[in-house]
């Protein structure tokens, strides 16, 4: 019940606004402006929270016997930067291929074997409106949570465009 509530309020809130394009202008550099200025602040934010916050966290099972730490990982992006960290991290082997994300083959690296669903990828931190499947003419195709905030972001960056 909690799950339809959502979304009808998510709706009301998604069909009520609407901005002109020179708002949706303003609006979409205001909020790139404002991602890029946060994004090593957001990032921190996203992997303490969903990575390290959650035992389930599949990253944690590449990041535990590596003995890679959230403060370990705050000082690289302090010290080196963003793009560093994350070069760092996939050279030590914290990284998913799309095979294993989808869980087509098992992840295996640096001494460790075990195998994951999509849904093991799910940020338990947000909660989707709704979910749908991306088009495939060969597989099942891949699974995506929808939430309103996600549509109305969408709405005023493809305004812009």
């Amino acid at each position: 019940m909690q799950k339809y509530l959502r979304f009808l309020f998510g709706l009301k809130k998604f069909l009520g606004g609407r901005i002109t394009p020179p708002q949706a202008l303003e609006l979409a550099e205001k909020t790139l402006q404002e991602r890029v200025r946060k994004r090593e602040e957001n990032f921190l934010s996203l992997i303490e929270k969903g990575i390290f916050g959650y035992s389930k966290s599949p990253y944690l099972q590449l990041l535990s016997p590596q003995k890679i730490t959230f403060s370990d990982i705050k000082k690289w992006v302090e010290r080196d930067g963003l793009e560093d960290t994350l070069t760092r991290l996939q050279m030590e082997g914290i990284f998913f291929t799309i095979e294993e994300y989808k869980g087509k083959s098992r992840v295996s690296r640096n001494g460790i074997d075990f195998i994951v669903k999509e849904r093991d990828f799910d940020n338990p931190f947000l909660s989707a409106a709704y979910e749908v499947r991306s088009g495939a003419t060969r597989s099942a195709g891949t699974r995506i949570r929808i939430d309103f905030d996600y549509l109305i972001q969408r709405a005023v960056y493809d305004a812009l465009v």
